[in-house]
């Protein structure tokens, strides 16, 4: 994980990559001589992944804690309502698609 970061960090280089229910994006930037470095970097990144136990308990929890604030949030939670008695039809199509 560290040896990664440091990587980039030698050539000041950024690499990001996240993923929605829906989508994938991947963005980065670097100096045009340092291209070659960031692309095995992203290579390494996607098929070579690193799934520390540590790490992914550590994420794990946080994403428990976000949906557990999330089912606390009554504004939150008003507006789902709202939208699920406003566009019933639309809400199942979405949960059907998430489904699949």
């Amino acid at each position: 994980k560290f040896q990664f970061a440091e990587k980039l960090e030698e050539v000041g280089a950024q690499l990001n990559a996240g993923a929605g229910t829906f989508d994938l994006g991947i963005s980065g930037r670097c100096l045009k001589k340092d291209f070659p470095v960031v692309i095995d970097l992203l290579r390494q990144m996607l098929r070579e992944p690193r799934f520390d136990a540590e790490e992914f308990d550590k994420l794990r929890k946080q994403q428990v804690a976000r949906l557990q604030r999330q089912l606390e949030n009554t504004g939150l939670q008003a507006g789902n309502e709202l939208a699920r008695t406003s566009f019933p039809k639309a809400i199942r199509t979405m949960s059907r698609r998430r489904k699949t």
